[in-house]
């Protein structure tokens, strides 16, 4: 559901299957929108949607654990770095068996403009299942009047969950307050549309993957370094087994992007190439030279350099990083990084919203960026004249809020809110008598105003995207590596 206040609310109905004569655990990382929150989990037990409890994750985590021993039926939801979490389901009963289980995610429009921006639906970027050839996967999507909606999908054919789905609005967003009753108090929080220009990034080391996969965007790349304008500085690191540079940190003549385009295009571009040299070099020239570090990359779910070392001299370099992934999937590395203040991971979308026509508006600049703010405001004085928007507004605010905070103080303000957050976690359990042995208490009933839900479609139902698949097939994980 999107909303014309500039924020989305979807729920996600995972069904699992397994064909092993043993019980298993499903197990999946999710990537979530950009900037969104896990605001709603369930599992159905006995044919009965169940609600999760929300709690600190040590005692959340404590309890999925118990009861998985007493081979039970829980649903746990992590956090698991920025934007990705961790949902793991057990048991799956063997011999066909099946757990049905939905999470609920909040989310804030990308905004391209005041009246325009793109919704990014999650998607799977890591399971230990297969997916069902005859599964289907579909969205139902409802965008509140007068919006108007389009969707999108990218990525390689028949990689269904895994395929980047984007949802394209356009109509008259509006700068919103919201006012929602929480279990202990009245919460007011103004949200607010600002527009900024931002000057061109035009001091940076691109670092770019020599991985096989990242050679089917060596001509597109070539094409970013093309448009660099005379006035920036640059220089250029391929992520090979012999890092090389295609020349020092020098302004973009047309002899300089000449000479680092003919290193592309004789790069190899084979196997699954260490980035780690190359990043700890780039960070090293960037900090020499003010400048900041783009690292275009490919997947790659295995480690294969230090991290505390270079999340150190990360660290330590306060360097500007600009995290550009050109496929889906894990990057270990890139998990890494994102973890870090000082790091931007450029947000992959279908169609217009390619993350390199993205990167090339920063490099060439200078562009608008249109964003949305929340303030905490007195419910009794929130401005009249500002339309009421949705409480998902006040969920995206507390999220916001959750690293400035105190860690009790953080985990009261999920908790209270229902909210899987660094700090908080999700479980469902099978009977209240767990629930009292973990001392947690799940979610309200599913009509109270304190538990995000999906409206029922209405004549405004705007479009039914088919494609990917929804029934699962549980089966044993591959050995991770790099792609070759």
């Amino acid at each position: 559901h999107v909303e014309c206040s500039a924020v989305a609310y979807s729920e996600w109905t995972l069904t699992f299957q397994n064909d092993a004569s043993v019980q298993r655990e499903a197990r999946c990382v999710i990537r979530l929108p950009p900037g969104a929150v896990v605001s709603r989990v369930t599992l159905w037990i006995d044919g009965e949607e169940r609600e999760a409890a929300y709690g600190g994750r040590s005692k959340v985590r404590a309890a999925y654990e118990r009861v998985v021993r007493q081979r039970r039926d829980p649903v746990l939801v992590t956090t698991l770095g920025p934007g990705r979490i961790m949902l793991q389901c057990f048991p799956v009963p063997p011999d066909g068996g099946t757990m049905k289980t939905k999470v609920g995610i909040t989310a804030p429009l990308h905004l391209t403009s005041a009246t325009s921006g793109r919704l990014r639906l999650p998607m799977i970027e890591e399971q230990n299942f297969g997916v069902a050839e005859e599964g289907r996967h579909t969205f139902d999507v409802t965008v509140e009047p007068p919006l108007v909606g389009t969707a999108t999908s990218g990525g390689r054919a028949g990689s269904g969950l895994g395929t980047p789905v984007g949802i394209g609005v356009r109509g008259p967003l509006h700068a919103a307050s919201a006012a929602r009753i929480e279990r202990h108090r009245l919460i007011g929080v103004r949200q607010s549309l600002v527009t900024s220009v931002q000057p061109a990034l035009d001091r940076v080391v691109l670092v770019v993957d020599g991985s096989r996969r990242a050679g089917a965007y060596r001509d597109r790349i070539a094409a970013l370094l093309a448009a660099l304008p005379s006035t920036s500085h640059f220089a250029l690191l391929m992520a090979t087994e012999d890092t090389t540079y295609s020349g020092a940190f020098v302004p973009a003549t047309t002899a300089a992007i000449q000479r680092a385009q003919s290193a592309l295009a004789n790069a190899a571009f084979v196997g699954g190439q260490d980035n780690g040299p190359a990043l700890s070099q780039a960070f090293a020239l960037a900090a020499s030279n003010n400048a900041s570090v783009v690292w275009i990359h490919t997947t790659c779910p295995t480690v294969l350099s230090p991290m505390p070392a270079l999340t150190d001299l990360v660290q330590s370099s306060r360097t500007p990083v600009l995290l550009l992934q050109l496929d889906t999937g894990p990057n270990r590395l890139a998990h890494a990084l994102e973890d870090l203040p000082t790091t931007t991971r450029i947000p992959a979308f279908a169609g217009k919203g390619d993350p390199l026509k993205q990167l090339a508006r920063r490099l060439t600049g200078p562009w608008s960026r249109v964003s949305l703010t929340r303030q905490n405001a007195d419910p009794a004085n929130l401005p009249g004249a500002i339309p009421l928007g949705s409480d998902h507004i006040v969920r995206l605010w507390a999220a916001d809020q959750i690293d400035t905070l105190p860690h009790a103080d953080a985990v009261a303000l999920a908790t209270s809110l229902q909210l899987v957050t660094p700090v908080s976690s999700a479980v469902v359990l099978e009977s209240q008598q767990q629930y009292d042995d973990a001392g947690l208490d799940p979610a309200e009933a599913v009509d109270s105003p304190h538990v995000a839900t999906t409206p029922e479609p209405a004549t405004w139902a705007l479009l039914l995207v088919g494609g990917g698949l929804l029934g699962m097939r549980v089966r044993r994980q591959r050995k991770a590596g790099c792609h070759v």
